[in-house]
């Protein structure tokens, strides 16, 4: 049984480590590829971008394994725990979520308070 909204937030963080676009995680990286590029280091900008696309590979490879693939069970039956389950309120998935998704706009309200 996966928990959908701590999936998602998995999903969400992994990506944005990779450095997707539409996350987090892709600004810090593309203004450091910008001045490398800007002070002609050419070599380590794309060492730097071949490295990300090297680390995005693995997170995505994660991201396949832990949320398409089902792994084999050799009991069929459901465990029965001494305790009841309660259904618990998955309040850190969505403040992760939200937070991540509003990280870019920081900047902005730090402009605004001043």
């Amino acid at each position: 049984n996966k928990s959908t909204p701590m999936t998602m937030a998995i999903l969400l963080t992994l990506l944005s480590l990779g450095g997707l676009p539409p996350l987090t995680g892709f600004m810090p990286k593309w203004l450091i590829l910008q001045e490398l590029v800007s002070n002609n280091n050419i070599t380590i900008a794309i060492l730097m971008a071949m490295s990300a696309l090297l680390s995005l590979f693995f997170y995505m490879r994660i991201i396949y394994t832990s949320t398409l693939t089902m792994f084999p069970t050799t009991n069929n039956s459901k465990l029965q725990w001494s305790h009841p389950q309660t259904k618990t309120i998955n309040i850190i998935p969505t403040l992760t979520i939200i937070s991540s998704l509003f990280l870019p706009l920081t900047p902005m309200f730090i402009s605004l308070t001043h």
